[in-house]
């Protein structure tokens, strides 16, 4: 099953972890059990179990999924390449990691603006600028990265 520090940054899984590929991935990260290639299929919206075939085929060469004894695809190995680096968590809960920061700097923006009052000169000014820019990109960043999701 997968493992928190496992980790693949291959190039060649990186170069060709996209597509309908990254998303049977995508799929098998986020429910971490066994399915058959038929579900696979069903579940990604896939248009033919030999497709499904096709691509965990792909992901056994990168070394990322493998079969259990009952036959059904298992993930072998966590890949944080490419796209699937921008996100943590297990399960579904899989949030961008810029996430984190963009709670961090809201979370100092909010005493900042309570204690404004006492902060009304030119350098506080543009210090509170500045962290309302750099919070604003943070949560641009989070929403776009949110957005690339395969599935």
């Amino acid at each position: 099953m997968v493992s928190a520090s496992d980790d693949d940054s291959s190039p060649s899984a990186e170069e060709e972890l996209y597509g309908n590929t990254l998303s049977v991935y995508w799929f098998m990260v986020r429910e971490n059990q066994p399915y058959s290639a038929r579900e696979i299929q069903r579940r990604v919206g896939l248009s033919s179990n030999s497709l499904a075939l096709h691509h965990l085929k792909k992901l056994m060469d990168f070394g990322l999924v493998e079969t259990d004894e009952f036959g059904s695809y298992v993930v072998a190995k966590r890949s944080r390449s490419g796209l699937l680096g921008l996100f943590i968590g297990s399960g579904w809960f899989f949030v961008p990691r810029h996430l984190i920061y963009a709670a961090a700097c809201t979370g100092f923006l909010i005493p900042y603006l309570a204690f404004l009052t006492l902060l009304l000169n030119p350098a506080g000014v543009v210090l509170l600028i500045g962290h309302i820019i750099v919070t604003l990109v943070l949560w641009l960043e989070t929403i776009r990265i949110w957005k690339l999701q395969p599935i």
